[in-house]
This record gives structure tokens, C-alpha cells and sequence, in this order.
């Protein structure tokens, strides 16, 4: 057995073209708008430093559109979510999710959505894409418009348009792990009312380096190498790195994307899609196996939804301990373990806190498996071992490494 070989719990391709392709001199930002906007039905496409700039800045424009008001957070999610609003400088409210769907808990939403409401952010978690016909008809009657996260959904739809095609802004997102990759950056997609904000406004985004710069490039190459199970232990190992945790990033100005990041990514968009096909499949047999052995594990899935599966979402049961080391050699993680409303940094912020039991739920419960291509037979069926291993409930259950 190799001693340093750990499962990734995400991947993103990254051919060695697109890693030399950072050290180029083209302007590449023209010709990647243009796919993204054909890609995703958008009628502007701004190129940020992250996909939580682009967050910040949508949630800024919404709230100067409205001319006020305050934005609808899920109570469960990446904590950038946190650090965008800070960055915006918005209110917030936060409605519940649904632990079974991880979709907006529809009578949390309802009782928040009133003339005050400038926004409604969704987020399709881990890539399970989410309805946003209600949405859109409580964002329509009091103003506000909808700002779908597709941060997490390379590569995924709902009734066959794509995950982030579907709102008043969308946000993209092509950071280490994100289905696509730049190796850094982000997007914002915006389309109709938000466009015409964008452009009677004075925003514009802060220039950034990074063109072709020694230090990107050699963490492009890191990246490449890194990024594979037999190495992977090595970064792994080192906590200044802090791989896999959940940590709360404070605001910074919204930048440009890098040119470099920008070049690399004209590189690695070709792979989205057929990427996002391998995690179907391997979800598919890991979903078969939850059903076979631990079913009250899975999360809903609707009928129009083709998620991108960026990881699989597990519910395990209620006072199940799981070794987190052990778990971790197989990719397998931790979701974020306090809901949103529970980070002191949203305090000041935050305009209403209802009951968000479903969101506190998942904090405890909520765990994710990988689903990408590096993922070999040996590893699925330790994943499928590990599955088995959550019908054991109230008991310490250890998974056994690939």
C-alpha cells in the first residue's frame, strides 16, 4: 500500500496545455465571456477573482437596483457566502433548507420574502440542482430578483437548461475542485434588469496581475501534480494548508479575474461536461448502493434536475460517530459544520434569524463522498464498504482505506 495515496475529495482536469498556457501573453477574457455567456443564455458576463466577488458584487447591485432592502441567504452553505455579503455590505435574512432536498424550505422562504426583500440567493449544493420556478414567483411579487449559486454545478441542469441559466444573476465559480478550473477565479452571469443596474452604475472591476507570473504558474503546477490519489497525501499532511476545512475568509475588494487564470481556463472548459458525465456515474452506483444498504442516507433528487454531483451529499443517521481520518483517506467529508446564522462575522448583519432546524440538521449530520474521474474501481468499493457501514447507527463505524 502507497502510504501517501489519499482520495481527493474533489478534482478538476487540468491537462499540462492549460498549465503552460498560464505563462502566455494573449488577452483570452474576450473569447471566454463570449463561451460563457453562449453556455449559460447571458447577456453580460464580468470575470472575477472568485466566485464569492462575483457573489458580492450581484448582491450590491440587487440591493441598488431595489434601492434598499435586504437579501435572502440559505442558513446553510459555504461560508463564503458570509464573507460575500460582508464584502457587499448587505442585510440578511436567512431561510431554511429542506436536510432531505437541500432546497429552499418553502414555508421559511414564503414568510421571508416581503417589499423589503432586494434578493433571493439559491444554491445548488454539492451540484443537486434546485427548482426556481416558486422562487422566482415570490422574487417577482415583491421586487427582488433572483441570484441562483452555481458555484458547485459544473456541468449540471434542471429541465435541460443549465444549472446558473435559470435567474436575474448566477454565479460561476472555477477555483481548485469546482468541476472546471482556472485554477482560480469566478463569474458573474447576469441577464435583464440586472444588466441595465450594472451599467447606470459606476462599478467596474479592480485590475488584478497575475498575467504570466512565476508564482501562479508554479501553483498551477503543484496543482497538476498534486492533484492525483498516489500524491495527494503529501498536502494533505501539511495543516498550514488547511485541505478540506472549513474556514471563513474575510472580504476583500472584487477583482478581475487573472489573464493567466483566464488562459488556463479557455484550456479546461472542454472538460466540464464530459467530467460532469463520469460523476453521474460513479453518483449513480454509490446512490444504488445507499439504496440497497442505508436508504434514509440519500437526498431527494426532482425528476427535471440532471445534478452535476461536484460531490455526493449523504445524510448519515442521527448519532452515528464516523472517524473523520479514516473517512478522509476515501475522500469522504464533513459537510460545514455550523449552519451560517451560527458565525459570529454575519452578527451585524443579519436582519431576522428564524427557525432554521433543517439547516442545523445538516451541520450535524450532512456528510460528502467524491464522484470524479480519479476515483478507480478499488476506491468505489471502499466507498461502497463505507455506505454499508451507515446502517450501523449509534455506534463508532471506522471505514477501511483503499
Amino acid at each position: 500500500m502507497n502510504p501517501l495515496r489519499q482520495q481527493l475529495p474533489v478534482h478538476s482536469p487540468l491537462p499540462w496545455r492549460a498549465v503552460r498556457a498560464s505563462l502566455g501573453h494573449q488577452d483570452d477574457t474576450e473569447a471566454v465571456a463570449g463561451a460563457l455567456g453562449k453556455m449559460y443564455d447571458a447577456a453580460r458576463v464580468l470575470l472575477t477573482d472568485s466566485g464569492t466577488s462575483a457573489l458580492a458584487i450581484a448582491l450590491r447591485l440587487a440591493v441598488a437596483r431595489k434601492g434598499g432592502g435586504h437579501c435572502l441567504l440559505p442558513a446553510f452553505g459555504c461560508y463564503d457566502l458570509v464573507t460575500a455579503a460582508l464584502a457587499a455590505d448587505v442585510r440578511v435574512a436567512l431561510y431554511d433548507i429542506d436536510p432531505e432536498t437541500l432546497a429552499p424550505r418553502a414555508e421559511s422562504l414564503t414568510a421571508l420574502v416581503g417589499n423589503d426583500c432586494a434578493a433571493i440567493v439559491v444554491v445548488h449544493h454539492y451540484g443537486v440542482t434546485t427548482a426556481l420556478n416558486e422562487v422566482r414567483g415570490l422574487a417577482a411579487r415583491s421586487g427582488a430578483v433572483v441570484i441562483e449559486d452555481a458555484a458547485q454545478a459544473a456541468g449540471a441542469f434542471w429541465a435541460g437548461r443549465r444549472a446558473g441559466a435559470g435567474a436575474d444573476a448566477a454565479i460561476l465559480s472555477f477555483g481548485r475542485g469546482k468541476g472546471v478550473t482556472g485554477g482560480q477565479g469566478g463569474a458573474l452571469l447576469l441577464s435583464g434588469p440586472m444588466v441595465e443596474t450594472l451599467e447606470g452604475s459606476s462599478f467596474a472591476l479592480l485590475p488584478r496581475g497575475g498575467g504570466g507570473s512565476v508564482t501562479s504558474f508554479a501553483k498551477l503546477v503543484a496543482q497538476w501534480m498534486l492533484a492525483r490519489p498516489a500524491w495527494y497525501g503529501i498536502p494533505a499532511r501539511l495543516p498550514f494548508l488547511q485541505l478540506g476545512e472549513t474556514i471563513f475568509r474575510p472580504p476583500h475588494p472584487a477583482l478581475a479575474m487573472p489573464a493567466g487564470a483566464v488562459r488556463v481556463l479557455r484550456q479546461t472548459l472542454p472538460t466540464m461536461d464530459p467530467e460532469a458525465a463520469v460523476r453521474a456515474r460513479h453518483a449513480e452506483r454509490l446512490r444504488a448502493t445507499q439504496q440497497r444498504l442505508a436508504p434514509a442516507t440519500l437526498i431527494g433528487v426532482a425528476g427535471a434536475s440532471q445534478p452535476g454531483w461536484l460531490r455526493l451529499p449523504v445524510r448519515a443517521p442521527a448519532g452515528l460517530r464516523i472517524a473523520e481520518s479514516a473517512a478522509a483517506r476515501l475522500g469522504v467529508r464533513r459537510s460545514y459544520p455550523r449552519p451560517l446564522g451560527a458565525l459570529d462575522e454575519l452578527q451585524r448583519l443579519l436582519v431576522v434569524s428564524p427557525d432554521t432546524a433543517g439547516a442545523i440538521e445538516l451541520s450535524e449530520r450532512l456528510w460528502t463522498l467524491p464522484t470524479h474521474s480519479a476515483l478507480q474501481d478499488r476506491d468505489l468499493g471502499a466507498l461502497d464498504r463505507w455506505i454499508g457501514g451507515l446502517a450501523v447507527t449509534g455506534s463508532a463505524y471506522t471505514a477501511t482505506a483503499p
